[in-house]
């Protein structure tokens, strides 16, 4: 029997090398369903201030780890520049790991560039939905 629980995190972001200091959210709202081993989320941040001194690529946090690799769709994206030659964002969730990176894809599918803290602005407006396997 498989069990079945939802419930509500709080998702954070994170730069790769360097958090920001004075980074300060508007909002930060995350919902999750788990299905035994399967993690279904959505999640949605709003700053208010970026703040300064960020380096690196952009993470948002997980409710939980991921054991395998996994994706996030997002749905909206508002005041981040795509890096140069990128048309979408999706969301990419490494095994081991609570976060996940945004990435910029370009229209073939065949390159894709990290978001970084120099991308994002003091109105960024985040909102992602995927799903992944937990880790053990």
């Amino acid at each position: 029997m498989r069990t079945i629980s939802d419930g509500v995190f709080t998702p954070a972001l994170s730069f790769s090398t360097t958090d920001p200091t004075g980074l300060v959210y508007g909002s930060q709202d995350g919902r999750y369903v788990k299905i035994g081993s399967m993690v279904q989320f959505w999640a949605k941040i709003v700053l208010t201030n970026k703040g300064t001194g960020g380096v690196g690529d952009l993470q948002m946090s997980l409710p939980f780890v991921a054991r395998k690799p996994g994706a996030a769709l997002v749905g909206q994206c508002l005041a981040v520049t795509f890096p140069t030659g990128m048309e979408q964002l999706v969301g990419k969730i490494s095994a081991n790991s609570g976060v996940m990176k945004l990435i910029g894809n370009d229209s073939a599918g065949a390159a894709a560039v990290a978001v970084t803290y120099a991308e994002i602005a003091n109105t960024t407006e985040i909102e992602v939905s995927g799903s992944y396997i937990l880790a053990e």
